[in-house]
């Protein structure tokens, strides 16, 4: 890790890390439709992060905060969704 000037990173050395400074951050998430009604505030969750290797990055605790009432659409996509938000 970097720790002052003109310090060299090497190859695949850690450059920072980030964290929150004050609490918790808040993780938002797509629910399919199909799953809205076995998800609900205040709910326990377990959250991976799949876009990330699964053997080395590990679940994070969080409970649901909020779950959108109305169901979205990805204008990308086209596919509808609900938000989830935990922390």
């Amino acid at each position: 890790m970097v720790t002052s000037v003109y310090n060299v990173v090497g190859p695949g050395e850690k450059i920072m890390e980030i964290l929150p400074t004050a609490g918790r951050p808040m993780i938002e998430a797509r629910l399919q439709p199909k799953d809205i009604d076995v998800v609900h505030t205040g709910q326990h969750a377990r959250l991976r992060f799949t876009a990330l290797d699964a053997r080395r990055t590990p679940e994070i605790e969080a409970v649901v905060k909020q779950v959108s009432a109305d169901r979205l659409l990805d204008q990308a996509t086209q596919q509808p969704y609900y938000r989830a938000s935990s922390r």
